[in-house]
């Protein structure tokens, strides 16, 4: 096989294979696996204003460790 049908045959994979990447990407959807619990409370910020904050704690299946939290702050006015 010559140096360029080699070279064209290689482009052509990387096409190939870089749309299939994409198409995964775009398509994919995780699966949470594990427990959530969210707390809410209402405490005054930096500048004396009443907050309502809510965190939600994500945990693995065995509640050994938290996997990440999210944060929400809304005013309580």
């Amino acid at each position: 096989m010559a140096a360029s049908a080699k070279q064209k045959n290689y482009q052509d994979s990387v096409s190939y294979y870089s749309a299939q990447c994409k198409t995964v990407e775009k398509t994919y959807k995780p699966v949470f696996k594990g427990w959530k619990i969210t707390h809410s409370y209402k405490a005054n910020n930096g500048f004396g204003i009443p907050v309502i904050q809510q965190t939600t704690f994500y945990f693995d299946i065995p509640i050994t460790k938290i996997t990440g939290p999210k944060e929400i702050t809304e005013s309580a006015r």
